[in-house]
């Protein structure tokens, strides 16, 4: 079973990284847009607001997997290396449980806005009207997913599990030098 949740969430986790990069390049595209029409015509691009609003969320929640899954994310290991080692994974243990109640909060709160979205047909309030509910619910799923990485790594420390190396699959095919960043952590 934690083999098949393990391929699932490599899928997963590689489709972030180009949800991630993708929404970061029309980000980007979006502001040089807004700024150019700006400059040029003097108004700028109607509902990019809402726009910005979603490829933010999107960026932000699907980094946040990646980084998860690489345990790429800085702890507070100025504190845990003066501890002694036999502390270290109760240590561990605790940041977990903060890290998933803090992200279960999260996702309570993003499930409601979604339903809500979905509900009320919440779109941009500009000349175009895009609906707002796919971003939030890629912010969902981005929570759950870093919930599940949470409680894996949870039993990885508590010795209940052991890491198989297919996580974070889509991250081996960068070039070495980011892989630094990724692989180890901080």
């Amino acid at each position: 079973m934690l083999y098949f949740l393990d391929r699932v969430l490599t899928i997963v986790q590689n489709l972030a990284i180009w949800a991630a990069t993708l929404s970061l390049i029309l980000l980007s595209l979006l502001v040089v847009s807004v700024i150019a029409s700006r400059y040029f015509w003097g108004a700028g691009i109607p509902a990019y607001v809402g726009m910005a609003e979603a490829f933010m969320g999107v960026t932000v929640f699907s980094g946040l997997v990646i980084i998860q899954a690489q345990k790429g994310h800085i702890r507070f290991d100025v504190i845990v290396t003066r501890l002694p080692k036999k502390y270290h994974s109760i240590v561990e243990s605790v940041n977990l449980f903060v890290c998933l109640f803090a992200f279960g909060v999260i996702l309570a709160g993003s499930i409601k806005e979604l339903l809500s979205a979905i509900r009320l047909g919440r779109t941009t309030q500009e000349i175009f009207t895009i609906p707002l509910w796919p971003s939030k619910a890629v912010i969902v799923l981005a929570s759950l997913v870093i919930c599940t990485l949470i409680v894996l790594e949870f039993l990885e420390v508590a010795g209940l599990r052991h890491r198989r190396e297919i996580v974070g699959e889509g991250m081996n095919k960068l070039p070495d030098t980011f892989q630094g960043d990724f692989k180890h952590g901080s």
